[in-house]
């Protein structure tokens, strides 16, 4: 196959990466696919990964994707007008210990005070392709556990051997008696009569992506319209030059792509990039300003941290709506995406909430000439 014509990482980067063992992951993938990353045990985002490197497959580039990536906030709204949990910024999600029964089959992962706080795995994927023939795929898979109150939030990252990178949350635990409502906003769960709260899991992920290195960066939006006929699909491709916000659209199958200005791909010339694809089971536009918007992308500070009540200390805004400056030029991206999964309990609820997945789908966008199972 035919690589992107990248550089690999700097001295800087490899140094650094050195500097964060024990807390470093290298896996290979069985079609020569690698990936290294480092990962910190944060008391409030919980599971926080740096210089996500992926090698595509054997003899490719080693391409630096994201510089780190981490949960910015799990907002939890009550439909009965509860008060809501910021639960990144208020109490924190710490990653709780994790025993051998939490990951089978896979490896625990301790931090630098051997707590083991990780489980690693690398499993099937099923079909990463079937035609004449076929390739069955592999994932890794790392995840960390955190408790807040009776809810118990999953931070899980999947990195497959083709270069996609899947955060997602999952959410279980028990459901509190405490919160409970009435037939309006909540389902009959259990007898005599209890009506669990309906309510909302918006997550919000800050991504700093830094294709190849921390420079040239290109965010953009890509909206697909139907003309008068309703027969042609055009395609309309928006550069995002400075700070802004943007919502999700069905209607026009939008999705967001960060592309590198300068680092193309070997064979067709095309910038190598990554295509952002929130998962979207709902929409929630709360009393918070900030869930008005899906998608937000910032010029990088290390004061923006959280996605709402955030530390505001030497001029910082207080969350995303106040991190933008729609005349402030992006030249090291920051991307915020946000998803929503509205819970309406069942029986099946009580007294364990069944594990629900919501999440983001980062994938490679001509990074390769072509698929990286050619070999």
């Amino acid at each position: 196959m035919a690589f992107a014509a990248t550089t690999l990482l700097t001295l800087a980067n490899g140094a650094a990466r050195a500097a964060c063992a024990p807390n470093s992951i290298d896996v290979s993938m069985t079609n020569g696919a690698r990936w290294e990353l480092c990962w910190v045990a944060d008391p409030k985002k919980g599971l926080v990964l740096n210089q996500i490197t992926l090698t595509p497959t054997s003899g490719g580039p080693r391409t630096l994707i994201l510089e780190q990536a981490s949960l910015a906030q799990v907002l939890v709204a009550y439909d009965n007008g509860m008060s809501n949990q910021y639960h990144v910024s208020d109490a924190g999600l710490p990653l709780t210990p994790l025993s051998t029964t939490d990951c089978p089959g896979g490896t625990l992962l301790a931090d630098g005070s051997g707590n083991p706080l990780l489980c690693r795995m690398k499993v099937p994927r099923g079909y990463a392709w079937r035609g004449t023939g076929q390739i069955q795929g592999e994932s890794l898979i790392i995840f960390g556990v955190s408790a807040a109150g009776g809810d118990t939030y999953i931070q899980q990252w999947i990195f497959d051997d083709a270069g996609t990178i899947h955060p997602m949350l999952g959410v279980s635990g028990q459901l509190d008696p405490s919160r409970d409502s009435t037939a309006d906003t909540g389902w009959p769960i259990s007898a005599p009569v209890r009506y669990a709260t309906n309510r909302f899991h918006t997550a919000y992920w800050r991504l700093d992506f830094s294709l190849g290195g921390p420079t040239n960066d290109l965010f953009q939006q890509l909206n697909y319209t139907a003309d008068n006929t309703g027969y042609v699909i055009n395609q309309t491709i928006t550069d995002i030059t400075s700070e802004g916000k943007f919502t999700i659209s069905p209607e026009a199958k939008r999705f967001w792509v960060v592309k590198d200005k300068v680092i193309s791909n070997a064979s067709n010339g095309q910038k190598i990039s990554f295509q952002i694809v929130p998962e979207h089971t709902s929409v929630h536009r709360g009393s918070d300003a900030f869930t008005g918007f899906d998608i937000y992308v910032t010029q990088n500070k290390a004061c923006e941290q959280f996605a709402s009540y955030n530390p505001t200390g030497g001029g910082c805004g207080a969350d995303l709506t106040q991190f933008i400056t729609p005349a402030e030029a992006l030249s090291d991206p920051v991307i915020w995406v946000g998803t929503t999964w509205h819970q309406v309990p069942r029986a099946e609820d009580e007294s364990d909430v069944q594990t629900h997945w919501q999440g983001v789908i980062l994938a490679p966008r001509d990074l390769t000439a072509t698929s990286p199972f050619n070999n």
